[in-house]
C-alpha cells in the first residue's frame, strides 16, 4: 500500500512533535493503527475486520493471516448523524451534538415509548419535548446507512469469509447504545 497525505499536513505534524521534543518513529495509515490498537495478535492471525466510525468518515481495515489485506473508506461518519439532527430538528450544532451524545441509540425500537427528549430549537427560548424513540429513528437511519455500506464493503472485498475473529466496531460512533445490535443485523 502507498498512503499519501498533503505534505503541509505532514510537515506541520512533524513540527508539532519537534516542538514538544518528541521523536517520530513512523507514520501509519489510520485504519491500520486502529486495527493494531484494538485487536489481539491472535485476532490478526485468525482474520478480522475493523470498522472505525469516525466523525467524517468510516474506515474499514481487513486483516488476514496477521497482515493488512485491504482498506476501504466510506464517506459517512457519526458527524453526519449530528448534521441530520441539526437539520431535521432545526437546532444548533452544539445542541445536536449534545442530543446525540446523551440520548441517541442506534436501534430506535430498543428505546422505551414513554421516554422524552427536550430539544432546544434555534430561535426558541424554551426546549420542546419530543419522544425519544422518534429522535432515535433519525439517528438510526444514518447509522443503518453506515452499517449497510460497511456490509457492502466487506462483501465487495472478498475477505468476508476469512474473518475467524469477526468484525470489531470502534471509533467515536461505536459508543452509541445498541450499535452491536445494528451491526449484528
Amino acid at each position: 500500500y502507498i498512503a499519501h497525505a498533503p505534505s503541509e499536513v505532514v510537515r506541520t505534524f512533524e513540527h508539532m512533535l519537534d516542538t514538544a521534543n518528541l521523536e517520530l518513529n513512523a507514520m501509519v495509515v489510520q485504519p491500520l493503527a486502529s486495527g493494531l490498537g484494538v485487536l489481539h495478535p491472535s485476532d490478526l492471525e485468525r482474520g478480522a475486520i475493523v470498522v472505525d466510525i469516525g466523525h467524517g468518515i468510516t474506515s474499514i481495515a481487513y486483516f488476514v493471516e496477521g497482515s493488512l489485506a485491504y482498506l476501504d473508506t466510506l464517506p459517512v461518519g457519526s458527524g453526519h448523524v449530528t448534521g441530520d439532527i441539526k437539520y431535521l430538528l432545526k437546532t444548533s450544532t452544539a445542541e445536536a451534538d449534545r442530543l446525540k451524545h446523551h440520548y441517541a441509540a442506534a436501534v430506535a425500537a430498543k428505546v422505551g415509548d414513554d421516554s422524552q427528549v427536550e430539544v432546544l430549537q434555534e430561535g426558541m427560548d424554551t426546549p420542546r419535548p419530543m419522544q425519544r424513540r422518534v429522535f432515535c429513528e433519525i439517528v438510526e437511519s444514518r447509522m443503518r446507512e453506515i452499517a449497510r455500506l460497511s456490509k457492502e464493503s466487506i462483501e465487495k472485498s472478498g475477505y468476508n469469509t476469512m474473518t475467524g475473529s469477526g468484525v470489531l466496531v470502534t471509533g467515536g460512533g461505536s459508543m452509541m447504545p445498541y450499535i452491536e445490535v445494528l451491526f449484528a443485523e
